[in-house]
């Protein structure tokens, strides 16, 4: 938005006033007539400011009803202006339009200087990180964007570019006059995102998601700020590893119901997945409990998410890359994005704000649950009141708001990846089985460490198909140079979580979904690089809610392979995956046949 000043002063210099004035339409000359050599001929329309005057031909489907006004006897005192000069072009378009066209003109105006002026801006000695070659304008708008457009997935795409072009470590598209950066190796990552990551602390302006969408109170998407740093350490004082073993009951009650489920109606095991891993949240960011198989909550933060994801894939709405395109009316041709952001957004407001109101509700009816928001809010000491209060008090409910999509969602993807590997490798679910089998009891969350090749098996779902196959993007906060490229100052960088865990050089076969590969030969001990080094992000940017869903994640594998074998239908499907960012398998089918571990769920 750096240019949006300079082109606000530039329109008045070169066109003086805007609005003009309608053109008069009676007590008129009809013929033509000279101004200081300047010709005006029948048929054009003289518009005048209030401070200048310009000319222009008047195209209609006959005679112009359109005369000079005589009445007026001051001389003209500024020039008149040519039709064909830019500025004078744009403002003859506002001009002519509806009022209500004004913030379609003067944004399409100050998208075209925006653009000039970036592709203007001077370039270091330095080469940017190769890549794609785009179209003159846009750019590589549409090397960037997800699968569904293009026929691959974009993690797979990024990883591919850095083959093309003999660069392992980063590869870079311009979209619109801003740089994307994209890291492919560990090296990289490593480096930048978390030695550096002093510089590359900071989020791009996803203006779709938080300015259109709503999503502004989401923390995860705030600007590198001292508010940035207070929600997060709300946030992470009640999610760190010492906390777990206070949620082990919760986690596992929530299991237990999945099960039955499963049992009884396990066709709809993708609903019962998205319960569990709801219920947990809920459960102990609130202290609620769900009242019904479609319990309204969880369908609130299902459309929440899934808006969330749309609007955060980087090359989907071009109002990302040119900002002046939120002033355009949603009526507008080709302003779809806004009315869609407008009920994306609602969706938004109710995640944060029903959940609370209904909490809010209970504690003054004496019947709360401890939890939480109600944790935090007994932290507030009385002392604190005012204004001070109140920001304490929207932080809190902005920590609670987005913890749906912190942990659950990412739960919701792992367990049915895992669930789906089962199906294709028999053999596999078979040996786990057994050692799950081995404890002689339903597994605990006291049993981590001790079922090695179970573990294996989850860390090997998490490598084949990370939850956020590209991390949400982080921006360059300076300008830097890495290994001899230039990474520019507000530079989206992009971390491909995919191509990490699918290095040859890191993994051998990677396509290949292997447990072992993580067990040493006395199958006790972990490979040092395991997938949950990258799986939930880089740096002071690293996803908070990672212990609970590991452990959520945890649970629902060790429960589900002591109580069922998992099979497939007869007709082998071929399942692929959402480009998004978080990556959801498409609908499957599956059937759950019972073991005697069932038995063991109380119920």
């Amino acid at each position: 938005m750096s240019l949006t000043a300079p082109v606000w002063d530039e329109i008045p210099t070169q066109c003086r006033q805007i609005p003009l004035r309608e053109p008069p339409s009676e007590g008129c000359e009809t013929h033509a007539l000279s101004y200081h050599a300047y010709k005006l001929r029948h048929g054009e329309s003289l518009f005048r400011g209030w401070n200048s005057i310009w000319a222009f031909r008047l195209v209609t489907w006959g005679t112009s009803n359109f005369k000079f006004k005589t009445a007026h006897k001051k001389p003209f005192q500024d020039p008149i202006y040519s039709q064909f000069s830019l500025a004078p072009w744009i403002v003859h378009l506002i001009a002519m339009s509806k009022s209500s066209l004004l913030p379609v003109s003067i944004a399409f105006a100050s998208a075209l200087v925006l653009l000039i002026g970036r592709f203007l801006r001077k370039r270091p000695s330095f080469p940017l990180p190769p890549g794609p070659k785009g179209f003159p304008i846009v750019g590589n708008l549409r090397d960037v964007q997800p699968g569904e457009h293009t026929g691959d997935k974009r993690w797979e795409r990024f990883a591919r570019w850095s083959r093309d072009y003999n660069s392992p470590d980063a590869v870079s598209v311009e979209v619109l006059g801003e740089r994307i950066i994209i890291l492919n190796s560990k090296k990289a990552v490593i480096d930048i995102l978390e030695k550096r990551s002093g510089k590359y602390a900071d989020r791009p302006e996803m203006r779709m998601a938080n300015d259109l969408s709503g999503w502004k109170w989401n923390f995860a998407h705030m600007q590198h700020s001292d508010l940035w740093r207070l929600h997060r350490k709300t946030f992470h004082q009640h999610f760190q590893p010492r906390m777990m073993p206070e949620y082990y009951a919760i986690l596992k009650a929530a299991t237990q119901i999945m099960i039955r489920k499963f049992a009884t109606s396990p066709d709809d095991f993708l609903d019962h997945v998205r319960e569990q891993a709801g219920s947990i949240v809920l459960k102990i960011v609130y202290g609620y409990n769900l009242q019904t198989a479609n319990d309204p909550y969880i369908q609130l933060a299902n459309n929440a998410i899934e808006a969330l994801i749309e609007t955060t894939v980087p090359g989907t709405f071009l109002v990302d890359f040119l900002p002046v395109l939120k002033y355009v009316p949603s009526w507008f041709p080709g302003a779809g994005f806004k009315r869609r952001a407008k009920v994306w957004k609602k969706y938004s407001e109710e995640l944060r704000d029903l959940p609370w109101e209904w909490l809010m509700k209970s504690m003054t009816q004496g019947a709360v649950e401890p939890s939480f928001v109600s944790k935090n809010l007994e932290k507030l000491s009385s002392s604190v009141e005012g204004e001070d209060r109140k920001a304490m008090e929207e932080v809190i409910r902005n920590c609670a708001g987005i913890s749906y999509v912190a942990g659950a969602d990412t739960t919701v993807s792992a367990i049915l990846s895992f669930i789906l590997h089962m199906i294709h490798h028999p053999e596999i679910q078979s040996r786990a089985q057994s050692e799950v089998e081995s404890l002689g009891r339903l597994p605990e969350l006291s049993d981590k460490g001790k079922l090695p090749f179970t573990e294996a098996v989850i860390a090997e779902t998490l490598r084949c198909n990370p939850v956020t196959p590209l991390a949400l993007p982080h921006a360059a906060m300076e300008d830097d140079v890495y290994e001899g490229m230039w990474i520019p100052k507000r530079s989206t960088i992009v971390a491909n979580i995919w191509a990490i865990l699918h290095d040859e050089k890191l993994y051998s076969d990677p396509m290949t979904f292997n447990p072992d590969r993580f067990l040493k030969k006395d199958g006790s001990e972990m490979f040092p690089l395991h997938p949950e080094t990258f799986a939930f992000g880089f740096g002071r940017r690293r996803c908070p809610g990672r212990y609970l869903a590991l452990n959520s994640i945890w649970i629902a594998v060790t429960y589900i392979l002591a109580t069922f074998t998992i099979t497939g239908p007869e007709e082998e499907e071929i399942v692929t995956y959402h480009d998004g960012l978080v990556s959801h398998p498409y609908p499957f089918k599956c059937r759950f046949i019972p073991r005697s571990g069932l038995g063991l769920i109380p119920a």
